[in-house]
């Protein structure tokens, strides 16, 4: 619990020795599952429906809420029993989750894929890498030059199949560093100011 504590009410509010540089494996791999997540949505709409039953704006609207409400709960963490220790826990995994979605929503209905086309469309597109490879390795004879060609357009595809997952990753990436900041912006003026008011009675 004390991890999770760490994590979602940081440094101001907890003891934990949480620190986000020490776990990028976890943003890394919350930046996977919601772009898998995606992925469904695109793919296989009907199958992840449930999950996205709420309007962007109210699925933006809960978790921005949540994010601006729970840091006020979360300076008086430690007054409060466990029962509502867990609830203030699970309503910081529940901002979470409502703001992903909502970002998920604005990706997909910006996003049009033709599926039946997609086969054409790759094919064009390799079509096109081995021409200009062919283009390139003519020098080295017919039969040299087709291998070189067909080498080179596996090379390239892959290669930009990979940076487009890497950076279909490094968006959520992004927008959960990006939030999370703002909200330990929000800790941090309730954690000067709760303590210059203590300092004051003092």
């Amino acid at each position: 619990m004390e991890y999770w504590e760490g994590f979602f009410l940081g440094k101001y509010w907890t003891d934990s020795d949480y620190n986000d540089r020490k776990h990028p494996t976890l943003f890394i791999g919350i930046a996977i599952f919601v772009f898998a997540l995606f992925i469904a949505e695109i793919i296989a709409p009907e199958k992840v429906s449930f999950i996205f039953e709420l309007p962007v704006y109210i699925n933006f609207a809960i978790g921005i809420v949540l994010l601006i409400g729970l840091p006020f709960f979360a300076m008086n963490y430690f007054r409060f029993n466990i029962i509502l220790r867990v609830i203030i826990l699970f309503l910081y995994f529940f901002q979470y989750l409502f703001l992903f979605i909502g970002f998920i929503q604005v990706l997909t209905q910006n996003i049009q894929i033709d599926f039946a086309e997609m086969p054409t469309y790759l094919l064009d597109f390799f079509d096109s890498l081995l021409i200009i490879s062919s283009d390139v390795f003519k020098f080295l004879g017919s039969l040299a030059s087709a291998i070189a060609s067909v080498a080179f357009g596996i090379i390239i595809g892959g290669i930009l199949g990979l940076l487009i997952i890497i950076a279909c990753i490094c968006l959520p990436l992004i927008y959960l560093i990006v939030f999370r900041q703002l909200q330990r912006l929000l800790d941090y003026i309730l954690y000067r100011r709760k303590f210059s008011e203590l300092g004051s009675k003092t």
